[in-house]
């Protein structure tokens, strides 16, 4: 069920303008789940954006268990463009339906991993004001800003 919300999630962004493709927060990331993500299918990073404890979990595929397996399905891509007309008809049942049966990897689960390692970033300690995080969805690069001490700082 993941799977398919995160692909509709994908196939629903690119019908948008570049704008609406932006997730952006006010606050570091507290949590896993609120961490942004960053990756190319084989490695990935979830980015909480602190400005004074930076942490940024990685992952690699090869820290999968078992072996590696071609998972693409190769109907998906003569799907994209039906599904897409259907989220913009409102037919998001049938969307989704179809979402499930082209989208989905082969087989559509996800095999158990382990975590990299993390990476922690001690910055100065001292407050900051004005801060954001942000991960443009196009461009697939996430940025965090805030001013410190008067300076503006901007990390990418």
């Amino acid at each position: 069920m993941k799977n398919c919300i995160f692909l509709l999630f994908l196939v629903i962004s690119t019908l948008a303008n570049a704008q609406d493709n932006l997730l952006w927060y006010t606050s570091p990331a507290k949590q896993w789940n609120n961490a942004l993500p960053l990756g190319n299918g084989r490695m990935g990073a979830m980015v909480f954006g602190d400005p004074n404890r930076e942490r940024i979990q990685l992952n690699e595929e090869s820290l999968w268990a078992g072996t590696r397996v071609n998972d693409l399905n190769p109907s998906s891509k003569e799907h994209v463009k039906e599904i897409q007309q259907l989220l913009l008809q409102g037919k998001n049942q049938e969307a989704y339906q179809l979402t499930k049966k082209h989208m989905l990897g082969i087989p559509p689960s996800l095999r158990s991993y382990q975590t990299l390692g993390d990476i922690f970033i001690d910055w100065d300690s001292s407050a900051v004001e004005d801060y954001t995080r942000k991960l443009d969805l196009v461009s697939a690069l996430h940025t965090t800003t805030y001013k410190r001490n008067g300076a503006v700082i901007t990390e990418t």
